[in-house]
Parts: structure tokens; sequence; C-alpha cells
């Protein structure tokens, strides 16, 4: 599943491409070009007499096989997009999010949804995450509660521009990522770690923050998380960063 932008009748336009059996049936190397007699394209078709709202730009998105969703973010035209994983080309979206999302000052950007709980956290551009509880069940158009990563004390907002994220469901821990200030400015990136994210709300300290020159974070925008070690993705400097036994790691 990958997000994708294509030039449209009224500007730009964008959806889902599900491509099928890449392993199998795509020649000798790995051609990710998209095939219609193997994938599938989710879109929102429209017309030019009947305009309706399309997604601009997707992002981040969370496919969950449990609840037979795909969650996808938009920054462009900012709002969460919910689609049925058997969604196709003239599609209508299942729910659309937008309440307090916003060009420039709000953009939604990596989600995490928690199909056992039902709750979706994502990371937004005014350095918040966003918790939505009961997404699937009762789907409201507002975050329920928002985290705001604090100080040791909890006093002022210490992070910038929030972009990765990632949720482990087992410890109920959130893991976040701070893309600082513009990018070429050093190393100003940060990694947040929240625990019993369940209960989080409003101004919170993280229990780790990982941000200095020697972490060469600039602007971390990726994460991967396997329970013990974080992989993270920096757009900046174009680097894949491994940090071992990541829960013990704080500081610089």
């Amino acid at each position: 599943y990958t997000t994708f932008t294509k030039a449209g009748g009224g500007g730009p336009e964008g959806g889902v491409r599900v491509l099928n059996r890449l392993a199998l049936e795509r020649g000798t190397g790995l051609d990710l070009a998209f095939d219609a007699s193997l994938d599938r394209a989710l879109e929102i078709e429209g017309s030019p007499f009947f305009p309706v709202p399309k997604p601009v730009a997707p992002a981040e998105l969370d496919v969950d096989e449990r609840t037979g969703l795909i969650v996808f973010s938009d920054p462009a035209r900012p709002g969460i997009w919910t689609f049925g994983m058997n969604a196709g080309p003239k599609s209508d979206e299942l729910n659309v999010v937008d309440t307090g999302l916003a060009v420039g000052s709000a953009e939604p950007r990596s989600l995490d949804l928690d199909a056992a709980t039902d709750t979706l956290y994502v990371a937004v551009s005014n350095g918040a995450i966003y918790v939505y509880e009961n997404f699937r069940s009762m789907p409201g158009d507002a975050p329920d509660r928002t985290i705001t990563p604090t100080n040791s004390i909890g006093a002022s907002q210490i992070s910038t521009s929030l972009a990765g994220l990632v949720h482990d469901s087992e410890r109920d821990l959130l893991i976040v990522s701070d893309i600082g200030e513009d990018a070429g400015l050093g190393n100003d990136g940060a990694l947040y770690v929240f625990d019993v994210a369940s209960g989080a709300s409003g101004l919170t300290a993280p229990i780790a923050t990982i941000s200095g020159a020697s972490t060469g974070l600039d602007e971390p925008v990726g994460l991967a998380w396997d329970g013990s070690s974080l992989w993270v993705a920096d757009r900046e400097n174009g680097t894949i960063s491994r940090f071992d036994d990541f829960l013990n790691l704080d500081g610089n």
C-alpha cells in the first residue's frame, strides 16, 4: 500500500495504490510501476459537473486488516481520510476528519491506529499529538484529547513540528519525532517517548528525550519500531539511523 499524487482536472489529487505480487510477477528487478492488470488504485472519481472533495497529497497511511480500514493523512488538504480496504477507483471515503487541522499551522503527518482500543494517534505540525477515541465505532470530527511535549516539569512546550509517530500498544508507549525549525539549521531534531499513552493529555513531559548534535537528527520524519530498536529516516541528511536498546536512551 502506497500513497500517490497526480495531476487532476482541478489540480493535484491523490489516493492509494495497492501493488500486488511484488516478489512474484515483477520481472527480474523490483519494478514498482503501477500495473492495472495486477494492481488496484483507490481514489475518488467525482466529475466536473459534481465536484467533490478529494485528497490532494496523501502522506502517511495505516492499514488495519482486523477492521478492514485504510487510514491516511493529507497535509495539503488537511484531514484524516478513511477508506475500506477493498475500495477501488470509484470509491467514496468512509469518513474525513479535519476539525483543528490547517495548512501551514496544523498539518497531519504520521498516524497509527490501535485497533484493539479503537484509538487513532496523529502527529501534527503544530507540535502536538491528536488522539481520536472510538475512531471507527463512533467517529467524530475533532480530537478527543491532545498530547503536547513539555519540559521535565510540564510547564512549557518543547516540541516544534512533529512528523513521525509509532504506537506500541503492548507497552502503551508513544514515540514521536520532531523536525525542529526549518531544514538546514543543524541537528535540531528530536525524539520523544511517552508512557501511558492511553491516558496522557494536555501538556505532558516525555519519559525520554533524544536530541542534540551527536544524534544526527535534523529532520526525522519516518519511524519504524520493533520493540527494542528504533529506525529513523531523516529527509534532510538522507540517512536511516538505528537506535538500539532505545527505551534505555535519554539525552544527547
